[in-house]
């Protein structure tokens, strides 16, 4: 474990050590692209496919299921950042894209793309046959747990993850100088491709003996005469021109022969097809045992094939030509492994198949490796005793199988794992035998077992702690040769690991210094400060950078140090961390002089509020410096060495300027230059001979003057329109001088004559023009504004325009004060809005008449209304009346009301809307009493209906009892016209201090919400109980009684649901407020 531990910790310091270069290109890049889900592009324009992971297509005109999903995901994952790469054991595909696993922030993409479900795995070999087994069984969890594209999309990974079944079945094992010669079904040679592909055999001849053959698949024929001819013709089969020996001593084809009906596996002409009889068999699926003498003397052997995903086919199809998969006359446990070695190991690979193999470990070679463990078996069981494997083959076997696994890269989890999995295997095929067993033939068994795997197992580790070991010293010289001190410490601070370079800074030998801490190394000062670091890295739990001292023997170093915590925790803290020092001493020395030697220069240089420049003969920048470079936005390194015929090479006038300066002349001019506007001085410089060798000039930053003058003139310009475009009159007036300015439109709307040039308009002219009876009221009023604190005015009078008619205009104006508070300036506008005063004037007079016409009218309806109701009255009285008179009465009575109510709700309408409001006459009133007298009203009018009274508290107050009495009605006449009539109507009346309220509320059908804001205005009715509008008034009665609560100083309010009914608030204080 020590030797296990100090390789993976020198492997962990080797790629702290460098970014570096990995094989197949750099280690490390930023994602600037990311094309799909499973490509991206690197800043360099490499181009990287992640390896095992196969998302869907979204490139080259594929849409496929799920893709987008997929590119999305690998987006917020990798996109603008920092990936780590490492390659496999290929580095390009055939579209020249780098293989690699990518990593960002110690998350494998490649894993995590499998694992959510948003990539299939893809195995192309040999690139990625070390993590094979990991991405299938992260591909078979995502799909159990049908995420991403395993439970969206209808057929995920339509392009397949492995190559075609029939390519897998023609691929013949043979060896150099073996030639491939293709059979048909009845064993003869054919030149070319058969015709019938699922009945076409390939064999591998050794001599003129066929050594292996291989067919390609068929459809299975159950249930019929032909089923055998189905199953056996596709099988996968390998002949062995080598017989053994069997357990009889005859002489017998070995497991790996193939038995076809039709087919003479030792040659010559086709045979005809022997009768079902005890033939030892394994099919695609199934194996099938039987050993008859005649088959042993004929040199028939097994049918042996690859295994299959269907293990149910075989076994229907066998039974269907009337076979028994599972015969057995095999006498010993020995001869009973052995007659089913093929069943144990189709088996254990069927355990096999969920449980990832290791890297470049094959299931064919994991099978022949089992398969001798099997026959070891045998010959343990056969010799009785396990101690047989304490040397010889058996032995030897052990250990190839445990150097097979470590070669392959496997686990020594792995190895353990598949001899339990044929432990399993053996127990499932000796139970499916019925064949009672004998313990010791069982203890024998399973000693064999566990001393087959202790020999493998220990081989695998001494092959381990070798590799480690010579690992170890590779990676000891490699850090030994850095540059920089690297070492690791454990979270006590003692030594685990240091490099040559360490020895030189800590003065020690490497043997003296592991194991011990800084306090024995280096001065109590320096080591506490770097036991302070250690536990800051520790703590974080992520590297961090120091500027370390040490104190040598030639002075103090500067050291600059990277430290990480190692992977892996003890009680939840990193064990160990690492350290990179690297010595910048001289580097500390040189910056700083260089430092200081650029800051003298740049405080000379920035403290100007100017762009300083210089450039040669040829135009090429020497110098672009000053604090003005800010307003530019472009650095002065950019522009260090660039000429200037490049840089201005699209702007002439520039250039211009630039060859007059050349040309020996003194300029100053404006110039925008890159973003920015500057005043331009330029200055020659001339040799002793008069030419001229450079340029120098000194810039400006004018861009604000030049955008306040700018703005001044849009501002004008806005101004200038604005006052063409409106009626009113804008108007400047300057206190301190008395002169006034007015817009251009002033002429024009006061009828000024300026045929004889500007018409003269200054503040006497403007106070003449002043209506007399209102000149005084106005400039008393506009006074008073300039000496007010606010400076606001605002006046409406009558002014004489130049025609002699009067205008009425109105005016507004503000007072502008100076840092002092004093007037000195009055900006306001004047509007003539003689246009609106005629018009109000008429909408008054035409309201006068209106109301002045109902008021006639309706005094005039009155009389006949009173005389029909009189009438009507006089005949509901006289003695016997006929009853069909009296009910054509009551209708006249009933008809007179309705329209005397009618008319007295168009009178207060006019009065409200056209007569500045109801008149009332308030007194004080009991208004419970007034209640219960108008509800008694109403039952007379409706008999059939219940309502119902209520009240608490005081409920007197100041108030015209005729209109209360009206509004009472209406609220009560309206609950009865529009709720349910089997529910009655009730009236609450609650008394407070300050005022009362009064509640009407009935059953029914809700206001629709839609009426609720226009409930309260004139005309407005909504449907009776019935469905239909209620005929029996004009829709003013909530008009009218909103304004007489409002004229009582009162509110209205209304709540309708389909739970609680309409109920209708009016909040009436107990003294009103006085009228105008």
């Amino acid at each position: 474990m020590r030797t296990r531990g100090l390789e993976w910790l020198l492997l962990t310091l080797l790629c702290a050590c460098g970014g570096g270069e990995g094989e197949c290109g750099p280690s490390t890049g930023v994602v600037t692209k990311v094309i799909d889900g499973d490509t991206v592009v690197l800043q360099d324009g490499e181009r990287i496919r992640y390896l095992l992971a196969d998302t869907p297509e979204t490139t080259r005109g594929h849409d496929d299921c799920f893709g987008e999903e997929a590119a999305a995901f690998n987006r917020s994952l990798v996109e603008g950042r920092t990936v780590r790469l490492r390659d496999a054991e290929a580095c390009t595909d055939r579209f020249g894209r780098r293989l690699a696993y990518v990593s960002v922030d110690g998350e494998d993409v490649n894993a995590l793309l499998v694992k959510r479900g948003y990539a299939c795995t893809l195995f192309i070999p040999p690139a990625g046959a070390s993590r094979r087994g990991e991405f299938e069984a992260l591909e078979l969890e995502a799909r159990r747990a049908r995420r991403g594209l395993w439970g969206r999309c209808p057929a995920p990974c339509p392009r397949g993850r492995r190559p075609p079944a029939s390519t897998l079945r023609q691929r013949v094992p043979h060896r150099p100088g073996q030639r491939l010669q293709r059979i048909d079904p009845l064993g003869r040679p054919q030149d070319r491709p058969s015709a019938a592909r699922t009945w076409t055999r390939v064999h591998v001849l050794g001599g003129n003996r066929p050594v292996a053959s291989a067919c390609a698949p068929c459809p299975p024929v159950l249930g019929s005469a032909n089923a055998m001819a189905c199953c056996l013709p596709c099988a996968w089969q390998s002949v062995s021109p080598r017989p053994r020996t069997g357990p009889s001593g005859s002489r017998r084809p070995p497991m790996a022969a193939r038995h076809v009906p039709g087919f003479n596996p030792r040659g010559g002409q086709p045979t005809p097809p022997r009768p079902a009889g005890p033939i030892h068999f394994v099919t695609r699926d199934v194996h099938l045992l039987s050993t008859p003498a005649t088959s042993r003397e004929q040199g028939y052997g097994a049918i042996h094939t690859s295994h299959s995903r269907r293990p149910a086919l075989s076994d229907r199809c066998l039974r269907s030509a009337g076979m028994n998969p599972f015969a057995s006359t095999t006498d010993s446990l020995a001869d009973l492994v052995e007659a089913r070695r093929e069943d144990i190991l189709r088996r254990w690979g069927a355990r096999l198949e969920p449980h990832p193999p290791g890297r470049s470990l094959e299931l064919q070679e994991r099978l022949e490796g089992m398969l001798k463990l099997v026959d070891a078996l045998v010959l343990v069981l056969r010799q009785g005793s396990a101690e047989t494997w304490s040397a010889g083959a058996a032995w030897a076997h052990a250990r190839e199988l445990g150097l097979r696994r470590f070669q392959a890269g496997a686990r020594v989890e792995t190895l353990v794992e598949e001899y339990g999995l044929m432990r399993e295997a053996i127990l499932e095929v000796l139970d499916a035998s019925h064949r009672p067993l004998g313990t010791d033939e069982l203890r024998t068994l399973w000693r064999a077992l566990d001393r087959s795997l202790t020999e493998a197992v220990a081989h695998y580790v001494h092959e381990h702690e070798h590799a480690l070991s010579s690992r170890e010293r590779r990676l000891q010289e490699i850090l030994d040769h850095a540059p920089a001190a690297i070492y690791a410490k454990d979270a006590s601070g003692r030594y685990l690991f240091i490099n040559r370079p360490f020895e030189a800074i800590s003065g020690h030998a490497r043997e003296s210094v592991l194991g011990r801490s800084d306090l024995d190394l280096f001065p109590r000062e320096t080591a506490e400060r770097f036991r302070y670091n250690d536990r800051r890295v520790l703590a974080a739990k992520t590297p961090l950078v120091f500027d370390e001292e040490v104190l040598q023997p030639d002075g103090t170093h500067l050291y600059h140090t990277m430290k990480f915590p190692l992977p892996g925790v003890v009680q939840g803290e990193s064990w160990a961390l690492c350290g990179v020092s690297t010595d910048i001493t001289t580097t500390r020395t040189l910056r700083q002089e260089r430092d200081e030697a650029r800051e003298q220069l740049h405080r000379v240089l920035t403290q100007l509020p100017v762009v300083l420049w210089a450039f040669d003969a040829q135009g090429v920048f020497t110098l672009f410096e000053g604090e003005g470079v800010v307003s530019t936005s472009v650095p002065s390194r950019v522009m260090h060495g660039r000429s200037v015929f490049d840089v201005f090479r699209d702007r002439r006038d520039v250039l211009e300027v630039i060859l007059r300066a050349l040309a020996g002349e003194r300029l100053s001019t404006e110039l925008y230059l890159m973003g920015v506007w500057f005043e331009v001085r330029l200055l020659p410089v001339f040799d002793v001979g008069g030419r001229v060798v450079s340029v120098s000039g000194v810039s400006l930053d004018i861009t604000e003057r030049r955008r306040a003058e700018q703005e001044l003139r849009a501002s004008e310009t806005r101004y200038r329109l604005a006052t063409l475009a409106t009626r009113d009159i804008i108007w400047d007036w300057d206190l301190v001088t008395d002169e006034i300015h007015w817009s251009e439109s002033a002429p024009r709307v006061l009828r000024l004559d300026a045929s004889q040039g500007p018409p003269v308009m200054d503040t006497a002219w403007w106070t003449a023009s002043l209506h007399p009876d209102e000149r005084e009221r106005v400039m008393r009023e506009l006074q008073e504004a300039i000496d007010s604190h606010e400076g606001h005015w605002e006046a409406e009078y009558r002014m004489r325009r130049g025609d002699g008619t009067w205008a009425f205009v109105e005016d507004r104006g503000r007072v502008v004060k100076d840092l002092q508070g004093r007037p000195v300036r009055m900006v306001g506008a004047m509007q003539d809005v003689t246009g609106r005063h005629e018009a109000e004037a008429e909408a008054k007079r035409r309201a006068e008449f209106e109301q002045l016409l109902i008021g006639i009218v309706g005094h005039d309806l009155r009389n006949p209304i009173s005389a029909i109701t009189m009438a009507a009255t006089s005949l509901a009285k006289r003695e016997d009346p006929d009853p069909r008179d009296q009910k054509a009465v009551a209708r006249i009575l009933s008809s007179a009301e309705r329209a005397h109510r009618m008319l007295r709700d168009v009178l207060d309408f006019t009065q409200a809307r056209l007569g500045g409001g109801i008149p009332m006459d308030p007194r004080e009133v009991d208004l419970l009493d007034l209640v219960r007298q108008v509800m008694d009203e109403v039952q007379q009018a409706h008999p059939d209906r219940r309502l119902e009274v209520s009240g608490r508290g005081g409920a007197r107050l100041w108030c015209d009892p005729d209109r209360l009495a009206q509004v009472i009605t209406n609220l009560v006449n309206n609950a009865l016209a529009y709720g349910d009539a089997h529910c009655p109507v009730r009236v609450r009346l609650r008394g407070q201090p300050e005022a009362v309220t009064l509640a009407v509320k009935n059953q029914g059908r809700p206001i629709p919400q839609h009426l609720m804001p226009h409930l309260f205005e004139p005309l407005k009715r909504a449907e009776a109980r019935d469905g239909h509008r209620n005929s029996h008034g004009l829709g003013l009665g909530l008009f009218i009684v909103k304004h007489i609560v409002d004229a009582h100083g009162g509110r209205l309010r209304v709540r309708s649901t389909v739970q609680d009914g309409t109920t209708f608030l009016v909040h009436l204080p107990r003294r009103p407020p006085a009228r105008d």
